[in-house]
C-alpha cells in the first residue's frame, strides 16, 4: 500500500508539470492558427458565423500575450469575419481597434496589413454613404502605401478618393485627382493602368457635354487601357464603356452606332443603362414600338434598382440593431469574464494550498504505513490459513459439478442427433426449390425470345416509319422553297430595289443610295431573306460595309456595281472589305472564296 501511495502522488506532480508544458505551446498553437485565417483572408474566403469563435479566441489569446503586429491582424480577421456577415458597425469597431493596436514607431510595424485595414474601413463607409469619413480612411490607407513604398497600392489609393469626391458632387475635384494618378502611373511603369484610369472624366465631359474634349480621352482609353482589340472591340473589363460611347454618338446623331455601343452592353449590373441608352436611340429614329418596349424595360430595371437600394438601407438598419445587441451581449460577456477571473485565480490559489496539504499528508501517511506493515503481516499468515481450507471446500464442489456435466453431456448428445434429422428435412426442401428454379429459368427463357421477336418487328416498323418522315421532309423542303420563290420576286419588284438595280447601270454622274435608301433596302431584304440575314448579322460581328456587301453579294451584284452602290473608287476597296468579312464570318484572310463560303447559306 505505502508503494500504491507514492504512485499515486507521483502521478498527480507529473499531471501538473504537463498542464504547464501545454501552455507553453499554446502559443505557437495560436500563432499558427493565426497564420491560417490569415492565409484564407488573403485566398478572399467568404467568411461566415462559423469562424467567430476562432477569431474570437485569436483576439483573446494575442491581448494577452501577442506583440503589436499579431494584436492588429488578430482584430483585423475580427472585423473580416464580421464584415463578411454583414455586420457592418461591428467589423468598424474591430478595425478601428486593429488600428489602435498597431506601433507605427517600430521598424518591424506591419505596414501593408495596417493599409489595408484602412482600405477595408474606405470600403463599408462607402456602403454607409458616409464621404468624409471615407475620404479619411482612404488618406490614411494612401499614407501607409507611400510609407511602405508600395508605389501601385498608394496609387491606387489616390484614385479610390474619387468615389467620396462623387458623393459630393465635386466632378473638378475628381478629373483632377483621375489627372494626378495618371501622371503617376506613367510615372512608375504602368501605362494600362493610366489609360484606364481616366473612365470617370470621360462620364463628366459627356454630362457637360464637352464632346470634343471627351473624344480625346475616349481615344487615349481604348488606346491605351489594353483592353480593346484592334478593331477596337472591348475584350476585357467593364462593358459599362459602352454606354458612355453610345451617349456620345447620340450628341452627333449617329443612331446606328449608339445602338450597336448599347446593344454590346451586356452586363446584367447595367440593364438600366442599357435600355435607357436604347430608349433615347428610338426616340431619335421616332420608332414608336420600340421606344415604348424599351421604355417599360427602363422602367423595370429603375424599380428594381431601388428596391435593390431599399433592401440595402433594411440590411444596415438591421446591422445597427445586431449591433446594439452585440455591445449588451459583450458587456455581459466582460461582467462575466471578470467574474470568472476571480474565481480561476481563488482556484489557483485553492489549488496550490492543496498540493501543499498532500505533501504534508503524504509525509504523515507514509509514516504510518510503515507501522502497519507488521500488523498486515500477521493478518497475511491468519488469511493463508483461511485459503487453505477454502481450497478444500472448492474440491468438494468441483467433484459435485463434474457428476453435472456428464448428465448434461447425454443431453446434448440426444439434441445433436434431433438437429441432424432436421437436416434431412431441410436437403428435401432444397430438392424442390430447385425444381421450382428450373421452372423459373424455362418461364424467363420464353420471355426473352418473345422481347426478341417483338424488338426485330419494331426494327422493321422503325425503317418504314424513318422512310415516310423523310419523304413528308422532301415535300416540306419543295414547298418551302416555291414559297420562297414567289415571296423573294415581290422583293425584285419592289420599289427601292428598282433603285438600287436602276443606279448600278449608269456611270456618269452617278451618286450612291442615301443612308436612309440603304436602311429601307436592308429592312425588306431582311423580311424575303430571313435565314440568310441573321447568318450574316449574328453576334453583330460586321461592320456596316462588310454587311451591305453580304447583301450585294446574295443579289448577284458585280464587284463594279458594288463598288458604285457602296461608294468606293475602284474594286480593289470592295476586294479589302471582302478579305475582312470572310476572315470574320469563316476565319479565311482572302477576298476570292467568300462568295462560295456563302453559297451554303443562301
Amino acid at each position: 500500500m505505502c508503494k500504491f501511495a507514492s504512485m499515486k502522488y507521483f502521478g498527480v506532480i507529473i499531471s501538473v508539470l504537463l498542464a504547464l508544458s501545454s501552455c507553453s505551446h499554446k502559443g505557437e498553437v495560436m500563432r499558427e492558427r493565426l497564420d491560417y485565417v490569415s492565409q484564407c483572408n488573403r485566398a478572399d474566403t467568404v467568411f461566415t458565423e462559423a469562424w467567430l469563435p476562432t477569431v474570437d479566441s485569436l483576439v483573446r489569446f494575442f491581448d494577452r500575450h501577442g506583440n503589436a503586429n499579431e494584436r492588429m491582424m488578430a482584430h483585423y480577421l475580427q472585423g473580416r469575419v464580421h464584415h463578411d456577415m454583414g455586420e457592418a458597425p461591428i467589423a468598424l469597431e474591430c478595425y478601428q481597434k486593429a488600428t489602435e493596436m498597431a506601433d507605427t514607431t517600430r521598424k518591424d510595424c506591419d505596414l501593408h496589413t495596417l493599409a489595408a485595414i484602412y482600405g477595408q474601413m474606405a470600403d463599408l463607409f462607402h456602403l454607409q454613404y458616409l464621404p468624409d469619413d471615407e475620404m479619411n480612411a482612404i488618406k490614411m490607407a494612401e499614407h501607409y502605401d507611400w510609407k511602405n513604398k508600395d508605389t501601385l497600392s498608394a496609387i491606387i489609393a489616390y484614385v479610390l478618393r474619387t468615389r467620396p469626391l462623387y458623393m459630393r458632387n465635386e466632378m473638378d475635384s475628381v478629373m483632377e485627382i483621375e489627372k494626378e494618378a495618371r501622371e503617376l502611373y506613367l510615372k512608375h511603369g504602368y501605362p494600362e493602368r493610366a489609360g484606364e484610369v481616366i473612365i470617370s472624366t470621360i462620364n463628366i465631359l459627356i454630362e457637360r457635354g464637352e464632346y470634343d474634349e471627351a473624344k480625346k480621352y475616349m481615344q487615349i482609353y481604348e488606346r491605351e487601357s489594353g483592353r480593346f482589340d484592334p478593331n477596337g472591340n472591348l475584350i476585357n473589363g467593364s462593358t459599362y464603356y459602352y454606354y458612355e460611347k453610345g451617349r456620345y454618338y447620340l450628341a452627333y446623331d449617329k443612331i446606328d452606332s449608339a445602338l450597336t455601343c448599347f446593344y454590346n452592353l451586356r452586363d446584367k449590373y447595367y440593364d438600366e443603362s442599357r435600355y435607357k441608352g436604347l430608349m433615347s436611340a428610338y426616340e431619335k429614329k421616332r420608332i414608336p414600338d420600340s421606344i415604348a418596349k424599351y421604355a417599360r424595360l427602363y422602367a423595370n430595371a429603375n424599380d428594381s434598382s431601388y428596391l435593390h437600394v431599399n433592401q440595402n438601407m433594411v440590411h444596415k438598419i438591421s446591422a445597427m440593431h445586431d449591433y446594439s445587441r452585440h455591445r449588451q451581449v459583450a458587456e455581459e460577456q466582460t461582467v462575466r469574464l471578470e467574474r470568472t477571473k476571480r474565481h480561476v485565480v481563488a482556484m489557483i490559489g485553492a489549488f496550490i494550498a492543496f498540493i501543499l496539504l498532500i505533501i504534508i499528508l503524504y509525509v504523515n501517511r507514509k509514516r504510518k504505513l510503515e507501522e502497519k506493515v507488521n500488523s498486515v503481516t500477521r493478518d497475511y499468515a491468519k488469511l493463508h490459513i483461511e485459503l487453505l481450507r477454502h481450497k478444500a471446500e472448492a474440491a468438494d464442489i468441483e467433484g459435485h459439478y463434474s457428476a453435472l456435466l456428464d448428465e448434461k453431456t447425454q443431453k446434448e448428445r440426444e439434441l445433436l442427433e434431433r438437429i441432424q434429422s432436421y437436416k434431412d428435412e431441410i436437403s428435401t426442401r432444397n430438392s424442390e426449390y430447385t425444381s421450382i428454379m428450373d421452372e423459373l429459368h424455362n418461364t424467363q427463357s420464353d420471355i426473352e425470345t418473345i422481347r426478341e421477336s417483338y424488338e426485330n418487328t419494331m426494327v422493321g416498323k422503325n425503317a418504314i416509319i424513318e422512310a415516310l418522315q423523310t419523304r413528308v421532309d422532301d415535300l416540306t423542303k419543295a414547298i418551302q422553297e416555291v414559297s420562297c420563290v414567289d415571296s423573294q420576286k415581290e422583293f425584285f419588284d419592289s420599289e427601292i430595289y428598282h433603285v438600287f438595280d436602276t443606279r448600278r447601270k449608269f456611270r456618269i454622274g452617278y451618286q450612291p443610295p442615301t443612308d436612309a435608301q440603304w436602311d429601307e433596302f436592308l429592312s425588306l431584304f431582311k423580311v424575303y431573306f430571313t435565314q440568310y440575314y441573321i447568318f450574316i448579322s449574328k453576334k453583330n460581328m460586321l461592320s456596316q460595309d462588310q454587311l451591305r456587301l453580304c447583301v450585294l453579294i446574295r443579289l448577284n451584284f458585280t464587284e463594279s456595281e458594288m463598288a458604285l452602290l457602296m461608294g468606293r473608287n475602284h474594286k480593289q476597296a470592295i476586294n479589302k472589305v471582302k478579305a475582312q468579312t470572310n476572315r470574320k464570318l469563316f476565319g479565311k484572310n482572302e477576298a476570292r472564296s467568300l462568295k462560295d463560303n456563302l453559297l451554303p447559306h443562301f
